[in-house]
């Protein structure tokens, strides 16, 4: 498994794992705008910090993007994710930790704080598990109407 940072060669299959994502959401969210998301994916690319994941075949299997951004409390800039997704397949493996630990890395060097996040697709306990053993810890909770 190769972990880098995305091309615009790249553009069309993030996409597609971003849809499959969708798909798995656990709670009721609005449908996807696919010309957003490929501004999004675009932006963060230009902007921000994009890795993906391919496998042995040349596929890509998973990616997380994000950006810098404020705080509406502060002009400290931090990196955060976008989104943060591994194809089913490929979860018992070390794809995630290797994207979340190159995304950190690239932040780092950048000298950002680093800012993550989950919600929409379940799974919350093992998910707040997984970033608590990178050293992270919870700064609140998101909710949303039943």
């Amino acid at each position: 498994m190769e972990i880098r940072r995305a091309n615009a060669l790249d553009i069309s299959a993030i996409i597609h794992l971003i849809t499959q994502m969708h798909s798995e959401a656990k709670f009721k969210i609005p449908p996807l705008d696919i010309t957003k998301v490929t501004d999004a994916v675009i932006y963060s690319m230009k902007t921000g910090v994009v890795m993906v994941a391919i496998n042995e075949e040349k596929k890509l299997i998973g990616s997380i993007g994000g950006i810098t951004s404020e705080d509406w409390f502060s002009k400290e800039q931090v990196l955060g994710d976008m989104w943060f997704f591994v194809l089913e397949k490929w979860r018992s493996t070390k794809t995630a930790i290797s994207l979340i630990k190159e995304f950190i890395k690239v932040g780092k060097e950048a000298k950002l704080n680093i800012k993550l996040g989950h919600i929409y697709f379940g799974d919350i306990e093992r998910k707040d598990n997984f970033y608590e053993k990178l050293g992270f810890i919870k700064a609140g909770c998101t909710y949303v109407e039943k």
